[in-house]
């Protein structure tokens, strides 16, 4: 078994200074203007998901929906300059350093996947779709989900791993982050500050 050393980092508000999927439904209906006629079924649909009767998985599989690969490219064509600027030194400085760099998010895998690894990454998790790209077909990848998918990978490609560092701006990667030897915060402009365990 391969024992590799990762720098894992989550993606959404901690490499740019946005949520994907909200940004990516904005620009779709911007290409295409006729898809604003199914606008007010998303804002019924968000409005269930807050009172919490549909589910993240759903209101993700919805967006889905108004996507497709020649969108998805032209968005990041578009947004790649949202990077937080210090993103592709810290992915050369962590190579340089002997750790492999490992994006892991809960947007969905057929959106950002791409876009990932062009930017300098050597592994990519999110949550799963379905081969057209169109729907949802695995649990979310939140929270302990993300240690459940990171090990699932990790036996498949019978590696070892050691997590040697994590950045995240979210809560909900605390399980993961108390996995890294050292864990740093990404507050909205960018900015890194370290997590005390």
């Amino acid at each position: 078994m391969k024992k590799i050393n990762l720098a894992v980092y989550d993606f959404d508000g901690t490499l740019v200074p946005f949520e994907t999927q909200s940004k990516i439904l904005s620009f779709a209906i911007k290409k295409n203007p006729s898809k604003i006629l199914f606008l007010p079924y998303v804002l019924i649909c968000f409005v269930l998901y807050l009172l919490k009767i549909v589910n993240e998985t759903y209101m993700k599989s919805l967006v889905l929906k108004f996507l497709n690969k020649k969108l998805i490219k032209e968005f990041w064509q578009t947004h790649e300059k949202y990077l937080f600027n210090w993103v592709k030194t810290k992915f050369a400085q962590d190579k340089k350093d002997g750790k492999e760099v490992f994006v892991i998010s809960a947007s969905p895998e057929n959106v950002l996947k791409d876009f990932v690894m062009r930017i300098g990454a050597d592994y990519f998790i999110g949550t799963p779709v379905s081969k057209d790209g169109k729907r949802i077909i695995g649990k979310n990848c939140k929270g302990v989900q993300k240690i459940v998918y990171l090990n699932k990978w990790a036996e498949e490609n019978h590696l070892d791993t050691v997590i040697e560092s994590m950045y995240s701006d979210s809560k909900n990667d605390l399980p993961l982050m108390r996995l890294a030897k050292i864990s740093f915060w990404v507050d909205t402009s960018g900015n890194l500050k370290k997590f005390n365990k």
